[in-house]
């Protein structure tokens, strides 16, 4: 064995040394494949970078840690390096001062905090890479406010003469800054789905109008040929125990939009700010539109009130769409839509859909839902729904809800915002012209989908929580529904 062998070997005992020789040299590599990364993302978006800000910008990723599914990465990669840019002279000067004073980095939030605090206070950053007293020492006391003391060792103390005594400005931390932004995207996504079935399943009317064909095949005033249809019809009537009642589902929309007079107990809170707060989003995008259309350029125009509007819609759906309510959505959204290969059944508004349904309701017409749902709604409610435009006002309103949820302050680029826009001028539009759909029905019909008072639904094997519902809709008022 040469000497050189026992050299390797005597490296290879030494299990230690051996694994920070591997670990350094994988932090090594990680960082040349992140250098890599950013320059290549930023060069395919057309954004100039040099070598500090690609340094800056890794010190905000942990390569490590990216997202590596197909399109999620180059997408993360970008709002770092666009967060990067946004942050200024400010983001270097809070690097420089960090890695001269041997501070734990401040977390992402952190960071943004303390930037947003030293440009409030109105002073010049100067050079980042020059020392300056006066300037490190309003550093610490914003990294003391927002990230703590590191290591046990006080910024301020590392930057500041003994017994110095600095006066105060007079530059309050705002109460949304102390607070910070707790949006959760899940929960706004949820909403959104719900305001779906309210449109859908309530105004429309489908909940009310699959439950009045089931009862008229279950009486024999329909029968059908598909025998696949038939069951589940079957299946759709021995689940209705299953699925939340008209006045379960009356609260759920009361509690989280203010929808509805239905009563509630003490204990729920109901969201009342929710209609000023949708209507000053509405407003807000309407006042853009109105003045972008008598302006030159849109970048005239100012985009902070939509932004604030969203921001505070945020917040309130983040709060309010929580607890059952998130179980409730989903079953709501199962009565309405639910996949034949997962649940095993058909949903209301897939019972509708249904060929020979649409067949027998379309007379001549092209196959579509939306006579089904005129001549269900006219014979049993005696009303007509504008199906067009609460579909509209539906999906628009969804789409809008979606936006919410990936909404981010300062991220948002010109496509996005015209997309919401775009999906608030839909939504507006088509809500002049929807009309309250069945939530507009006080009679009692034609008398096919409920029975007479005397009548017993238990003595025809019915328990009545879901088939007359026309009640229950009637006493709905939409009058501050989305307006």
């Amino acid at each position: 064995m040469s000497g050189d062998d026992d050299v390797i070997l005597d490296r290879a005992r030494n299990t230690e040394a051996l694994l920070d020789y591997v670990e350094n040299h994988v932090a090594d590599v990680m960082a040349d494949w992140g250098a890599i990364l950013v320059e290549e993302v930023a060069d395919a978006n057309g954004i100039a970078t040099d070598a500090a800000l690609r340094e800056r910008v890794l010190r905000t990723l942990s390569p490590r840690a990216l997202d590596l599914r197909p399109g999620r990465t180059q997408d993360e990669v970008l709002r770092a390096i666009l967060a990067t840019r946004r942050e200024g002279v400010w983001g270097r000067v809070i690097d420089e001062f960090i890695t001269r004073k041997e501070l734990n980095a401040p977390r992402h939030e952190e960071r943004r905090l303390m930037i947003e605090a030293l440009e409030e206070l109105r002073i010049d950053p100067g050079n980042p890479a020059a020392p300056d007293a006066t300037r490190d020492h309003t550093v610490a006391r914003i990294y003391g406010e927002f990230v703590g003391s590191a290591a046990g060792s006080d910024p301020i103390a590392l930057t500041s003469p003994p017994n110095r005594i600095t006066p105060w400005n007079f530059r309050v931390r705002r109460f949304g800054h102390a607070q910070g932004r707790r949006i959760n995207r899940e929960r706004i996504l949820a909403a959104g789905a719900l305001s779906w079935c309210y449109e859908v399943g309530e105004r429309m009317g489908v909940y009310a109008l699959a439950d009045a064909l089931v009862y008229r095949w279950w009486v024999g005033e329909e029968d059908f040929a598909d025998q696949n249809l038939s069951n589940e019809l079957y299946r759709y009537w021995k689940l209705r125990e299953q699925r939340p009642s008209a006045e379960e589902r009356a609260l759920l929309f009361r509690r989280v939009f203010a929808l509805g007079e239905g009563q509630v107990s003490e204990r729920v809170v109901v969201n009342e700010a929710f209609p000023n707060l949708w209507h000053n989003l509405m407003e807000e995008i309407s006042l853009y539109v109105s003045k972008s259309e008598s302006s030159f350029s849109n970048d005239q125009v100012s985009r902070a009130g939509v932004y604030q509007a969203a921001s505070e819609l945020q917040a309130n759906l983040s709060q309010h769409m929580a607890g059952m309510a998130i179980l409730h959505v989903t079953e709501m959204y199962n009565q309405l839509r639910a996949e034949r290969s997962e649940a095993g059944f058909l949903g209301a508004l897939d019972v509708l859909e249904h060929e020979e349904v649409m067949a027998r309701f379309a007379k001549g017409a092209e196959l579509d839902v939306a006579p089904v749902v005129q001549a269900l709604a006219s014979e049993e409610f005696g009303v007509s729904p504008n199906v067009t435009s609460i579909g509209t006002s539906a999906d628009e309103g969804l789409l809008i809800f979606e936006w919410l949820a990936d909404y981010q302050p300062g991220q948002t680029d010109d496509q996005a915002f015209s997309e919401l826009i775009t999906h608030g001028k839909a939504w507006v539009l088509a809500q002049k012209a929807a009309g309250q759909g069945l939530l507009a029905s006080t009679s009692t019909g034609s008398g096919r989908t409920a029975p007479d008072e005397e009548e017993s639904w238990e003595e025809d094997g019915w328990d009545g929580q879901h088939w007359d519902t026309r009640e229950s809709q009637a006493n709905f008022d939409d009058e501050e529904a989305f307006r």
